[in-house]
Parts: structure tokens; sequence; C-alpha cells
């Protein structure tokens, strides 16, 4: 079972989807969540954003995506001054309780403005039995 954390999603996704043009606050960052007997799978959309911009790290059952993402579009004319020049500035986190994985197999793609995070189940271990020497 995972556990979502949605603290911060008010500013990060309001400013997210004024950013990308969205018409609601989930616009940026929707998230399917695939579990079966052996892994979880993540696919995240991040639209508009470039694979340098994102960061993950995986800690203490915790998955943990941020995005830092700029347009730096020079349009820039030489016969004439700006009467209008935009950019797009959008930054968050979200995070996913997830539990024991598998960490050395965790395996992540980017295409196409999908995030795609493969989180292999650790395999169960049974501590080895410890008699008792009875007295």
């Amino acid at each position: 079972m995972f556990y979502l954390n949605d603290n911060s999603f008010g500013d990060f996704f309001d400013e997210l989807g004024r950013a990308f043009g969205g018409n609601n606050d989930y616009s940026m960052m929707q998230t399917d969540i695939l579990e079966d007997d052996k892994s979880f799978e993540l696919n995240i959309d991040l639209p508009g954003v470039d694979k340098k911009d994102v960061k993950m790290d995986y800690a203490d059952g915790y998955l943990t995506v941020s995005v830092s993402h700029e347009d730096k579009k020079d349009t820039k004319k030489d016969d004439g001054k700006y009467v209008r020049h935009e950019r797009r500035f959008a930054s968050g986190t979200r995070s996913f309780y997830l539990g024991d994985v598998d960490e050395e197999n965790i395996k992540a793609k980017f295409e196409n403005g999908v995030l795609n995070v493969v989180l292999p189940k650790a395999l169960p271990v049974e501590a080895p039995k410890k008699y008792i020497d009875i007295k």
C-alpha cells in the first residue's frame, strides 16, 4: 500500500498549473500508480519538462520526485523592442510512501513527458530463529 504526502500540493500545483497553461490545480505531475505482487510502477505526467529538470530519490520508504523547470527562450528581435516577453518557471516536490522496496533495482526512464518508475518490492526476510537455552 502507498501513501501520498500532499502537504505541499496547493502552492506547487497552483503555480505549475498557471505556468503550463493547465485548467486545474492538478495539471502537472498527475500520477498513475500500479501495484502487483512484485513491484510498484509509477507513471508521472511532466509535460513541457526536460529530463535534466527532474530529480528523484528514495529514502525511508518514500519516493520523492522534484521538478525545477524554467523556459529560457530568447525571442529578442534585432529591429524592435519587446511588447511582451514571457517565461515559465515551475518547481515543486511530490512524495509517495511505498514501504520497503529493492533500492538496488529501481528503474526509471523519462520519455515523451512521462516519468516511468518501477520499484521492485523487497523480498521478505525471515529472521533466523534464536534458540533460547532453558536452565
